[in-house]
């Protein structure tokens, strides 16, 4: 609750008469680009789009990737993909590959499992625990 001190004698300090000189919120990023470009977005991306891009741009070969690189139509983000999975190419690497195809089908699972193969204590019941303490116990003695 406001303390009472504080707001006495002020009254309302606004009213439909006495405005803010900035009334609202900022305009968003996105609308002053579009409105410094004098674009309109024709479609947003979704995220089923996204993935067929994607999945489209691995199977391509590398000098249609190259081309659609120089292309001065081609999103800027897809110029970038491109590009990495190019000089990745060239180089030998699989990293863009990679991190794309994680993105795609997510990342493999890896048990976690200790030398012998036994599951991990964080990963035990507590019967479980219980049991393989009095496996070691015995393994000791």
């Amino acid at each position: 609750m406001p303390n009472p001190e504080n707001i006495r004698g002020k009254g309302n300090r606004f009213s439909t008469t006495n405005q803010p000189a900035n009334p609202g919120r900022k305009p968003s990023l996105y609308n002053h680009l579009r409105q410094l470009l004098g674009t309109e977005a024709e479609a947003e991306l979704s995220r089923e789009d996204y993935y067929r891009l994607i999945g489209c741009l691995l199977e391509r070969p590398l000098d249609d990737l190259k081309t659609l690189a120089t292309d001065k139509k081609t999103p800027v983000w897809v110029v970038s993909v491109v590009r990495a999975i190019v000089k990745d190419a060239q180089a030998g690497r699989m990293n863009t590959l990679d991190s794309l195809l994680d993105r795609l089908f997510g990342k493999a699972s890896q048990p976690l499992t200790g030398k012998d193969q036994t599951p991990l204590f964080e990963a035990m019941t507590d019967e479980e625990l219980d049991r393989r303490i009095r496996e070691l116990q015995n393994k000791v003695l």
